[in-house]
Parts: structure tokens; sequence; C-alpha cells
């Protein structure tokens, strides 16, 4: 795996990178930033990867957002490969989704401040905590929201929130954010019980918190994807993600799993 992206589009890499390896028995290798940037937050990375030089004769694999070829993941070359592009479907993964949520268990340091965290909430025996995470800053743009890319509106949020309010008894919500102070603006006058993480500077205490929670809203990206399919609960997400129906279609049969829950 060679990217040069965020940390969900690097996640998505390594993880397609590594669904690959065990199907046709090969070596992981990871490499360039992504071995630096992942081997320290996820120890496990390091532990299951065969070393981080890629060779320099290599089939170039290339997927485009949102796509799954069935045919790239079961026949690939014989000769050594290196995956390219986005790779964000569950599919090249599928076949071992357990193992690779045991490879992106974080550092033991993260795991215990997201702990800390919920238990300063105070919240009563029983509550469910949600994990909220909403990517707003660098999509609300005219120049992202031409190229077709529809961030959730407010609206999205609450019927997100309202879905588990009728499903639990004891809810509290927990937002991390690229954006708290819009989060605030749009939220903070909601009864509901809620609060936001100002950990915004380090993006793994925010990931691991949201792990930590029983249950996910999702709302634009690869990490928040990430959120979701790591906490391992009920997951709600964003379900008109672009203007054009056939990225929509493609999103919502390759990107998403089919028993999460759509809204917008």
């Amino acid at each position: 795996a060679q990217p040069n992206r965020r940390l969900g589009n690097q996640m998505c890499l390594v993880a397609s990178a590594y669904g690959f390896a065990r199907l046709h028995n090969r070596s992981l290798l990871v490499g360039g930033n992504t071995s630096a940037y992942l081997v320290d937050p996820f120890p496990k990375v390091r532990e299951v990867m065969a070393g981080s030089y890629i060779p320099q004769s290599v089939c170039k694999v290339w997927a485009a957002h949102f796509t799954y070829n069935e045919t790239r993941l079961h026949s690939i070359p014989a000769c050594n490969i290196s995956i390219h592009g986005f790779f964000d479907s569950w599919k090249y993964f599928g076949h071992v989704q357990e193992e690779v949520r045991d490879l992106f268990q974080l550092t033991e340091q993260d795991v215990e401040y997201a702990y800390e965290y919920l238990t300063s909430l105070n919240a009563d025996d029983g509550t469910t905590f949600v994990g909220m995470h909403i990517r707003h800053g660098d999509k609300a743009s005219e120049r992202v929201y031409s190229r077709g890319t529809r961030l959730p509106s407010t609206e999205y949020l609450y019927k997100a929130m309202d879905y588990f309010l009728q499903k639990y008894e004891k809810v509290h919500f927990v937002v991390c954010s690229d954006s708290i102070k819009w989060c605030k603006e749009e939220l903070g006058n909601l009864t509901h019980k809620i609060s936001f993480s100002e950990a915004r500077r380090d993006v793994f205490k925010d990931l691991a918190l949201l792990i930590q929670c029983n249950h996910t809203i999702i709302t634009h990206g690869t990490l928040s994807w990430w959120a979701g399919f790591l906490a391992g609960g009920d997951v709600v997400y964003f379900d008109r993600p672009f203007a054009n129906e056939v990225r929509v279609n493609e999103s919502l049969k390759n990107h998403f799993l089919p028993h999460w829950v759509g809204f917008h």
C-alpha cells in the first residue's frame, strides 16, 4: 500500500491491502507516509506488515471512489502489486472484517483517554453512548458543493439522533468534529444529553472516543466510516452524499454496510 492521503483513506488502503494479502497468501508491505503515520497509533499494523520497503518493480492496481471490482480482488497479477487510489469499499476486506477491526486497535493511552472521558461525564447507569462524527469544516465551501458533494444538513443530524432516542431509553451523544464551534451552534441548544470533544487536534483521541461509544452517527468521509465500523454497534449514515444519483447508488452498494441505517 502506498497512499499519501488523509487518515481514513490511508486506513482503507491498508485494510484493502491486508484483504488482498490474506486472500492470496501474500506479504503485506506498508510504505511511504502511511508506514510512518499508522504504525505508532495502530501497533498491530507494525506486527502484521512484512516491511515498509516497496519494490520498484510492481504491478499497480487502482480503484476509484466507492467502486468495487470482484475480479480485481480475486484475480491479481502474479507479480508484486501495489494498490493506489481509494479502495473505500469494505468488500475488499469483507472476508477478514474481524481481523481488520483487530488490526486497527489504538494504543492503550488513547483507549484510556476515551474511557476516562466517558467516565467523567457521570452518566447514569445503563446509559447508551452514541458517538457523532461530524465532518464540516473543509466540506462547507462552494467549491466542494459545486463538485457534487452534499453536506449532511442539521435536519439529518436531528433525524439520526431521534433514531437512537426512540430506540434506547437513556442516550448521551458525544460529538467529535473538525468544527466543534459549528456543532455547538447547531446542537448546543438541544435538551438531549450531549457533550462536545475538544480533542480535534489529536484525531486519534477523537477516534478512540468514538470507538468506545456503543453506537455511531456518521456524516461524510472515510474517517467517519471507520468510526462506525470499529465501534461495531448501530450505525446511522447520510445516504445522499452526492448530487449525482449514480455516485449515490455506488456508495450505497459498495461503501456502507448493508445493515447500517441511512437517512437524509
